[in-house]
């Protein structure tokens, strides 16, 4: 019976369509949160884009940290190194890229993009956040709080 319910579970929210609150490439408009940037970082083409949405887009591009693939990179070498290791069953998503309107020392500052790196694994659910600041490059474990 429970191993009806985990295969029902996993197969049913796939088959359903994504809200446009779902898909991080919608534009601004369309987004779960204003202050989720992602969808700027995985736009294939800013000629469309504003004054103010092209230069923070360059802001990202010139950064240490300027895509997806690398914040991932970071964030599993981060968590291996500092966080307690990576558990064979967790998988890691980039869910937001943030503009973090405070200092937070060692990772961005105020202004700074910061990627926001989850970890989760099947049926536990989200095990750990790691923010990786997209100018420095640098990381924190952000949940649990460490």
């Amino acid at each position: 019976m429970n191993r009806t319910l985990l295969v029902l579970a996993l197969l049913v929210p796939a088959s359903l369509p994504l809200r446009a609150q779902e898909n991080p490439t919608s534009p601004p408009a369309d987004l779960r949160s204003l202050d989720d940037w992602l969808w700027l970082a995985q736009l294939p083409d800013d000629a469309q884009l504003d004054t103010g949405l092209r230069a923070a887009r360059e802001q990202l591009r010139a950064s240490r940290v300027p895509s997806v693939d690398e914040a991932q990179r970071l964030a599993i070498g981060y968590k291996l190194e500092k966080c307690g290791g990576v558990l064979a069953e967790e998988g890691a998503k980039v869910v937001g890229l943030l503009m973090l309107g405070v200092n937070l020392p060692g990772v961005a500052r105020k202004g700074d993009f910061v990627w926001v790196v989850r970890f989760s694994a099947l049926p536990r659910g989200v095990t750990q956040e790691i923010w990786v600041g997209s100018t420095s490059g640098g990381a924190k474990c952000m949940l649990p709080f460490a």
